[in-house]
């Protein structure tokens, strides 16, 4: 937000927040929309260094994030060659049904 509030000053385009009631071509709208522009960067990077670290504090206790593995569907089991990129026709015929078809199949 700093680099688009110093971008938009130099072309001498104006910001006005109507909910927080900032126009930046004042001197304190410019001034507030600096303070928050930053409070909102070190929120992003507060974010981005809690995210890291529980990470790594995960794989230090032997966990690895992600989504599982997909297992065959026993109650379809075509689904998981479609998923892997088996041709459809080999999934049992299923090549011909459209994707919303296929998932209101799924459903029940």
């Amino acid at each position: 937000m700093v680099t688009l509030g110093a971008d938009l000053r130099e072309r001498g385009i104006g910001l006005h927040i109507i909910e927080q009631g900032i126009d930046t071509a004042t001197m304190e709208g410019h001034a507030m929309f600096g303070m928050l522009s930053v409070l909102a960067e070190l929120q992003r990077e507060l974010i981005v260094a809690n995210t890291n670290d529980g990470l790594t504090s995960a794989r230090a206790r032997g966990r690895v994030g992600g989504r599982r593995p997909s297992r065959p569907s026993p109650r379809h089991p075509g689904l998981h060659a479609w998923s892997v990129g088996t041709a459809p026709p080999v999934i049992g015929g299923w090549g011909a049904w459209s994707p919303s078809r296929r998932a209101a199949s799924l459903r029940g």
